[in-house]
């Protein structure tokens, strides 16, 4: 598996990824579209707060690991591997 992304879009999707968890499947326990979690995976749009605590729950995580990654801001994290 890869490393774990500094951005949000990269770590919702390393977290489903990581939980085998299809984009099908999220969006239909969370009630949104498969469409909209591929916009949250790609930084198009951002999840609010509502569906972080549902994706935290459905990904087995603290919820502060997707909020964390929600304020970051990306100067901070430019250049870290």
């Amino acid at each position: 598996m890869r490393a774990m992304p500094t951005d949000m879009g990269g770590l919702l999707r390393y977290l489903r990824e990581r939980a085998d968890l299809s984009p099908e499947y999220v969006a239909l326990e969370i009630g949104r579209s498969a469409r909209v979690i591929g916009d949250w995976e790609r930084n198009y749009r951002s999840p609010r707060l509502v569906h972080l605590r549902q994706l935290a729950r459905l990904y087995g995580v603290p919820i502060a690991v997707l909020v964390d990654a929600a304020t970051i801001p990306e100067e901070i994290t430019a250049g870290v591997a």
